[in-house]
């Protein structure tokens, strides 16, 4: 890494990501805390001030909407997904769902939501090298396995943001048979705090580094947007929020 970052960020940074990594998100016991909104068909509201609908419904594009901290983070929701474990403290957001009818134990796709409190204030620290701190604790569980694509160092919504794909030919875990993995990882630099969408896919192992397919994940990129970041002013109501509708200045 060419750009050091203070160890306290480092710290915080590997302690939140392990939460999310390859090796750890498997959540045995955690169970996805919100509840049904039915006033807001097509649209996932996640948090303390909302609820969720089940995403399978037909006819129409799916709406994630999460308050993360200091903002609210939207983004279309794949078809057939559905929320299954939430889990905040004062610094770390991590939200995850997976196709239904799979578990936190057993699944063939998952998609992760993550949010690191106050962690755009550090200068040293940017998407790339948070996307690149992700793949290296990716690569310690597949050195020889390992694969990375770069994808595009973009603004989402007006915000910086890094987006790669790294892959597992083989993970091997004690208590499970060995698998590969994949994963897309969108980074976002918001307003004070770093946000990141992943969309993980597993599959049988391989010895070698799994090829990219472009065709596939740029699609998957391409289908969660747009995606938006908002105000999230305390206290006030998220539901029918409409980011498109700016009332901040784009950084």
């Amino acid at each position: 890494m060419k750009c050091a970052i203070s160890k306290i960020s480092v710290d915080l940074f590997v302690g939140f990501l392990v939460l999310a990594s390859i090796s750890y998100a498997q959540n045995k016991d955690s169970q996805y805390s919100a509840g049904v909104d039915p006033k807001s068909p097509g649209e996932q509201i996640l948090g303390e001030k909302g609820g969720s609908n089940s995403s399978q419904e037909q006819g129409y594009k799916a709406k994630l909407t999460i308050p993360i901290f200091g903002q609210i983070v939207v983004f279309s929701f794949p078809k057939g997904f559905t929320p299954i474990s939430e889990k905040k403290n004062n610094f770390q957001y991590l939200q995850e769902s997976v196709l239904a009818g799979e578990s936190g134990d057993q699944w063939t796709q998952m998609i992760t939501v993550t949010g690191l409190k106050g962690a755009s204030s550090n200068e040293k620290l940017t998407p790339e090298i948070y996307a690149d701190l992700f793949a290296d604790l990716f690569k310690r569980a597949c050195p020889t396995s390992f694969s990375l694509t770069k994808l595009t160092d973009v603004k989402i919504d007006g915000y910086k943001a890094s987006s790669m794909m790294v892959s597992c030919g083989e993970v091997i875990q004690s208590k499970v048979p060995s698998y590969s993995e994949s994963t897309l990882l969108v980074v976002i630099k918001g307003e004070v705090d770093y946000y990141t969408i992943q969309w993980a896919e597993r599959g049988s192992p391989s010895r070698v580094p799994i090829k990219y397919d472009e065709s596939k994940w740029k699609h998957r990129l391409k289908s969660l947007a747009p995606i938006n970041l908002c105000p999230n002013p305390p206290g006030q109501p998220i539901i029918g929020v409409d980011c498109t509708a700016k009332s901040r200045q784009t950084p």
